[in-house]
């Protein structure tokens, strides 16, 4: 969700059960996954096809930081979902999954 008051959190002060609890909410294979998630993208692809209208999504956590810090770019559409994933796989690529999270 967009706005609302945000308080920036150090994962070691973050239980493990409950960050655990998020990402497997989140963006369940985000520990393996390399910055997007292609079976998240096929199934909300084939959910949004079946409904007739946008009902799931599939961005990654990585993804919604390419988007929201990178891209500034909230724009729906496949081509700027293509940039996103680009931009998601070369943040995986350089900076391991501790620090995204951070």
């Amino acid at each position: 969700a967009s706005g609302g008051a945000r308080t920036t959190v150090r994962l070691s002060d973050i239980a493990p059960e409950v960050l655990h609890a998020v990402v497997s909410i989140e963006n369940e294979r985000f520990f393996s996954d390399p910055g997007w998630d292609p079976i998240a993208i096929v199934r909300a692809f084939l959910d949004n096809l079946t409904s007739g209208q946008i009902v799931s999504g599939a961005s990654t956590i990585t993804q919604q930081i390419a988007r929201r810090l990178v891209m500034q770019d909230n724009t729906a559409s496949a081509e700027r979902k293509l940039q996103e994933i680009v931009i998601a796989a070369e943040i995986a690529r350089t900076y391991d999954k501790e620090f995204i999270l951070e």
